[in-house]
């Protein structure tokens, strides 16, 4: 995590979620109003990604993704793999 002038950083951020992993890294422009971020999930069980209320035992499988966003913050530009 860094600061800089108007700016919040987060490099390298790695969040392990079951079995699985999201990695990446984000950072908000508090003075442009502007965000961008990459984000990748591998192997993420399914099971784990709550999303709607669905049983458990009725949701298998895992997750992987890539997500890219960028722009203002009221409306960014985004592509999900």
């Amino acid at each position: 995590v860094a600061f800089e002038p108007g700016r919040f950083i987060m490099a390298d951020l790695r969040a392990p979620l079951g079995e699985g992993v999201i990695t990446g890294g984000a950072a908000i422009g508090f003075r442009d109003k502007t965000i961008q971020a990459d984000l990748a999930g591998q192997r993420v069980p399914l099971s784990e990604v709550t999303v709607v209320e669905i049983d458990e035992e009725d949701l298998r499988g895992q997750l992987s993704f890539d997500l890219a966003a960028s722009g203002s913050i009221e409306r960014p530009t985004s592509s999900l793999a």
